[in-house]
């Protein structure tokens, strides 16, 4: 005797039963969309960055959206990730939603602009990147996700705005031909004005724009025996002023 034996031998007349498969009935159950990954990078002006990377059965038929100081629509691809720009209003809370094709939503996920740095840390949480495009540097956002797959419980994180500060300030010479140089270092410093300050009438009021890796010069020509201090100063894009610095031309 194997694996199997037949069955006894049925009573005259009547039939061994048969055994067949049937189909039972189907049901899916659906799950809530999760933002695994969301971020915020700082750009030009009042400009933002956002991008991270949705979990769901059907990425491209999700939605993101994101509120606060920052609205917009994004789109996830086939990949679940998406990425776009947004303009803030000024500083605050950015919080980001994803919604399905089912009406099924995800739990939101926000970061915080401020003129503070201050970071949430924990080691059972798994880390999302804020990070300033000009500076490189970067704050963890914390955020923690359910074992399931299903929940995205935020854990808000500052997005730090500090102060520009002008280092170095200097003049160099070329004849007559004096040009101001110095770097602005700020979260986002391209496009920022400087304003040049002094007793000499040929550059009180006179400005320049920072380039995007933070440097600007401006040159002036100051005519034989013309000398003074001059001071520089800019004012970011939240209305944080600079440090003063000064220099010495003619």
């Amino acid at each position: 005797m194997g694996l199997f034996s037949r069955t006894a031998r049925c009573a005259v007349g009547s039939r061994a039963p048969r055994l067949r498969i049937e189909r039972l009935e189907v049901r899916d159950c659906p799950a809530n969309p999760a933002l695994a990954d969301f971020s915020v990078t700082r750009l030009q002006d009042h400009t933002v960055q956002v991008s991270g990377v949705v979990l769901d059965e059907s990425p491209t038929t999700v939605q993101v959206r994101v509120a606060g100081v920052a609205n917009g629509f994004f789109y996830p691809n086939a990949l679940g990730e998406f990425s776009g720009q947004a303009t803030t209003t000024g500083l605050g809370q950015i919080t980001a939603r994803a919604y399905d094709n089912e009406g099924l939503l995800s739990q939101p996920s926000s970061s915080e602009y401020q003129n503070l740095s201050v970071t949430d840390a924990t080691s059972s949480l798994t880390n999302v990147l804020v990070s300033d495009v000009n500076s490189g540097s970067a704050v963890a956002q914390t955020s923690a996700v359910n074992p399931g797959g299903s929940d995205f419980v935020p854990f808000s994180s500052l997005l730090p705005n500090l102060a520009p500060v002008i280092d170095p300030f200097f003049a160099t010479q070329n004849g007559n031909w004096w040009t101001l140089r110095g770097h602005v270092i700020d979260e986002a410093p391209g496009g920022l004005i400087v304003t040049f300050h002094s007793a000499i009438p040929a550059i009180d009021g006179h400005t320049t724009t920072v380039l995007a890796n933070g440097d600007f010069f401006e040159p002036f020509f100051l005519k034989f025996g013309v000398s003074g201090y001059v001071t520089a100063q800019t004012t970011d894009w939240f209305g944080l002023s600079s440090n003063v610095p000064q220099t010495w031309v003619g």
